[in-house]
């Protein structure tokens, strides 16, 4: 997804389906900047994330943006992570 192609109208809204649309974290965080100087909302469905004019106040939605965008950018630490938990519910099933 490209930024350019994303319409930020000031005081609206943009809703994306997911920040793993997007190719790098520069992206991300692009376009959170250009929705806050437009008094714009913007939406992750996937991800249960709005961010709006209280961002900058809310640390742990800033901190969740940032780990999710460094999932955009490094995608294999989410594959490792899936890998991790299969192996772990594996080893801890019952019967075992």
């Amino acid at each position: 997804m490209r930024i350019d192609d994303i319409e930020v109208k000031k005081g609206g809204s943009v809703t994306i389906d997911s920040i793993f649309e997007f190719e790098s974290s520069l992206d991300v965080t692009m376009l959170i900047d250009k929705c806050r100087r437009a008094g714009c909302t913007v939406r992750f469905e996937n991800e249960d994330l709005t961010i709006d004019s209280s961002f900058s106040r809310n640390p742990g939605k800033m901190a969740t943006i940032t780990l999710y965008s460094l999932l955009v950018a490094h995608p294999k630490a989410a594959q490792d992570y899936i890998n991790y938990l299969f192996k772990k519910a594996n080893k801890e099933a019952p019967g075992d």
